[in-house]
């Protein structure tokens, strides 16, 4: 049942800096975790999501080098709703693999365009209009949830046992 409702798909392009090998694959998510750190905005998280990376020191399964290893993934197959989960807790490896929490700004709309973020051979509406918002007040280490949610076109504040 989750999955006709919460389940999306992205289409992983694994290509090897040595030979030139490629690898596809699929891998289904229930909610996209982005990250805020340097962000301003969800469609910069976003573009930062499908742009990809280098992983160093990866066997190539082709030439069987240990070499660079590029990444990057497309959204595939969309959610009928979209759950983004913002990163807004990180490691820092300076300071004894201390929990942060990541305080600062990301901005983002009412109605969420994700056609510029799917795979080239994926077409379709791509509109999301923005439902709900579940905010943390607190550290990484302690704090408290609340829920801003969307109905008709009235927002209510959920907190505990108090809707406003």
């Amino acid at each position: 049942m989750l999955q006709g409702i919460y389940q999306g798909s992205l289409h992983i392009v694994k290509i090897c800096q040595n030979c030139g090998f490629k690898r596809n694959q699929e891998d289904f998510f229930y909610n996209l975790i982005l990250e805020v750190k340097n962000m301003t905005t969800i469609q910069q998280s976003l573009k930062n999501f499908v742009d990809g990376e280098i992983m160093e020191g990866v066997d190539c399964e082709q030439c069987k080098q240990r070499s660079k290893l590029e990444k990057k993934q497309y959204l595939e197959h969309l959610p009928n709703n979209l759950l983004i989960q913002l990163q807004r807790f990180t490691y820092d490896f300076d300071d004894a693999m201390s929990l942060k929490k990541i305080n600062s700004r990301l901005e983002f709309p009412q109605a969420l365009d994700m056609a510029p973020y799917l795979h080239e051979d994926v077409r379709g509406n791509a509109l999301y209009h923005l439902k709900g918002v579940i905010l943390h007040t607190g550290f990484a280490q302690a704090g408290h949830y609340r829920s801003i949610i969307k109905q008709d076109h009235s927002w209510f504040m959920f907190d505990d046992k108090v809707v406003s």
